[in-house]
């Protein structure tokens, strides 16, 4: 379930377009897992979820977006491995994944069976560093500064930041440092490629 507050839209033969808002999207979601037999060793939990998120045009050259969210096990008299909240992450050198609601450096497979509380905020720019050069600035790329962090039921927090560089939109490269509880945990670099992006754009 999700809102947007007053969104805009379009109507373009008979059919609703959405354009955009200048409000957050708010989301909640809730799932139970639950014994259907009286024999029958199924999970049995409750778990609420809720976010919030947003894309901000800054100017024409930046924008911003974020995302938090978190969720709690309300009830959990039986959990599996698999029932567990888990988290993403970009563990390989080349992802299809983007950098901007995923972690890069998360040791594989976090997961919760409590409560968690995630964010993160990127902030992408035409003008950021490397384009102020003035023999760069004929290029076609654009920076962003990434900023992600987690914490859990074990009390620690865990922060990732990074800067990458993209291409028109059929890729990025970027560079993440991540820290815990205050202590640089590991360095990374990562590569994005959109599939679904190329696909469309080609299909046009």
């Amino acid at each position: 379930l999700s809102y947007t507050p007053r969104y805009r839209y379009r109507v373009r033969e008979g059919r609703k377009w959405y354009a955009s808002s200048k409000y957050p999207t708010f989301a909640a979601g809730y799932e139970k897992g639950f014994n259907l037999f009286a024999d029958n060793q199924a999970p049995i939990y409750d778990k609420l979820l809720f976010s919030v998120s947003q894309k901000i045009n800054v100017s024409p050259f930046e924008e911003m977006d974020y995302h938090f969210s978190g969720g709690s096990f309300l009830h959990a008299a039986r959990l599996y491995e698999n029932d567990l909240h888990y988290f993403r992450n970009n563990r390989m050198l080349f992802t299809p994944s983007d950098f901007t609601r995923s972690f890069n450096l998360l040791p594989p497979y976090t997961a919760s069976g409590d409560w968690w509380m995630e964010g993160h905020l990127n902030y992408q720019s035409q003008y950021l560093l490397l384009k102020n050069l003035p023999f760069l600035q004929r290029f076609s790329f654009d920076e962003a500064v990434h900023i992600h962090g987690l914490i859990t039921e074990e009390r620690q927090i865990y922060l990732e930041g990074g800067y990458s560089i993209g291409f028109m939109g059929l890729g990025r490269a970027g560079i993440f440092t991540s820290f815990v509880d205050k202590k640089v945990e590991g360095v990374g670099v990562r590569i994005s490629y959109p599939l679904w992006y190329i696909l469309e754009k080609r299909l046009k």
